[in-house]
């Protein structure tokens, strides 16, 4: 009886790949090389210097693959990574004189291949059209998270990143992308003195909000929603528009907020922040408690690391925020334009739930237009239930049970 895997093309493609990492192992170790670097090696051999998510892009390597793979090439002294002389805020990654000097060696690896495989100069062709073309998607078959995936992370070192607000969240933030190695100015309504003892706090520079947007690469924007519409609305005039302003808040009429008119009539939340500021912005940071932001942050590939989700119009702009969410210890998902930012507002399926990435996704799509601001309205009274002292787990508890959709 003929083994049902053996009728398979995909376990077919799975054990020749398989063969392909192992043949490739004893012609690769005396080069100090895993199959992954290789390829890493060949591609910047064929063109470098290149971003890290150019790379991944040509490699078909996501990011959590490609960002460590290039870091112990660095660690080995085969790649450098530098600033771009045309865009400070990007950073290159090329192969050092001792990364260049296994070129010989690199570009011999396919004949011994082609030779161990017992391939003539015709066979390998054909196989390699055969493989190219299985590794395009077919048409009318798409994955289901193929939006997710698509939102790559733009790795910065060291960019400056201004933080108006010195809350739960922008004051967390503040410190953890500090602790990650970006200049951070803080300002908040109490002006430079008044910000001044929590910038020694995380290390950070105390400015006025006019110096927390000059000359930045990010501006994130996490004050009250009445605070928005007091900004000057100069503010953001000078700021580049390769800086995206990251908009962080909550709206929550009669608790904290007045009732904002647009809002109530559906108007989403970052579309009217947008406007006030007469500038794009990318929301993100927003579905996540404030605790989860500050003590729940885990290294990439952390099975238990949770999600945040990003919305914008701008692919550049969310992924140099989807590269700061990844600093801060989060996954980054990808949760469409702003106007599906309502998506991820107060009292969706995704809102404070503490969900992984994959769990982030479905949230989204569960999310029912107008379902939301009924439970938003009602929070107080639910919060009441659980009593004066509530952990952050029964607040997680409750919120995954009032949030789900009805």
């Amino acid at each position: 009886m003929t083994r049902s895997t053996a009728t398979q093309l995909s376990f077919s493609l799975h054990s020749a790949a398989n063969r392909m990492v192992r043949l490739h192992k004893p012609i690769l170790e005396p080069l100090g090389l895993t199959f992954p670097q290789y390829l890493v090696v060949l591609e910047l051999l064929d063109g470098g210097p290149r971003t890290v998510g150019a790379l991944g892009a040509a490699l078909d390597m996501d990011t959590g693959t490609i960002t460590p793979l290039v870091k112990r090439l660095e660690a080995a002294g085969r790649v450098s990574r530098t600033r771009d002389s045309t865009d400070e805020r990007r950073v290159m990654v090329d192969l050092t004189p001792a990364g260049r000097s296994l070129e010989a060696a690199v570009r011999g690896v396919t004949g011994q291949i082609k030779t161990a495989c017992q391939l003539t100069d015709e066979g390998l062709d054909d196989l390699r059209r055969t493989l190219d073309a299985l590794a395009i998607a077919p048409r009318g078959l798409t994955a289901p998270d193929a939006p997710a995936d698509a939102l790559h992370l733009a790795e910065r070192d060291n960019m400056k990143i201004g933080v108006i607000g010195t809350g739960n969240i922008g004051g967390a933030l503040a410190g953890k992308l500090r602790a990650a190695g970006h200049e951070v100015r803080v300002a908040n309504s109490r002006g430079v003195e008044g910000v001044r003892a929590f910038a020694d706090k995380v290390g950070a520079t105390p400015v006025d909000i006019r110096g927390a947007v000059e000359g930045v690469d990010a501006v994130i924007l996490s004050i009250p929603f009445p605070a928005v519409a007091d900004l000057p609305k100069d503010l953001f005039d000078g700021l580049p528009s390769a800086a995206p302003v990251i908009d962080t808040g909550n709206y929550y009429p009669g608790l904290r907020d007045p009732q904002i008119a647009e809002i109530d009539d559906g108007m989403v939340e970052s579309v009217w922040v947008s406007r006030q500021i007469g500038r794009p912005v990318v929301k993100a940071f927003n579905n996540i408690l404030a605790y989860s932001l500050a003590e729940l942050g885990r290294p990439l590939g952390a099975s238990d690391r949770l999600a945040v989700a990003v919305a914008g119009d701008d692919p550049d702009a969310k992924a140099l925020v989807a590269g700061l969410v990844n600093d801060v210890g989060f996954d980054p998902v990808d949760a469409g334009p702003l106007a599906e930012a309502w998506r991820q507002q107060p009292s969706t399926p995704v809102y404070c739930c503490d969900w992984n990435a994959q769990e982030t996704r479905d949230a989204l799509a569960l999310a029912r237009p107008g379902e939301a601001p009924a439970k938003r309205d009602a929070m107080m009274e639910t919060l009441a239930k659980l009593g004066p002292s509530p952990t952050h787990a029964d607040i997680l508890a409750s919120n995954r049970v009032v949030n789900a959709p009805t």
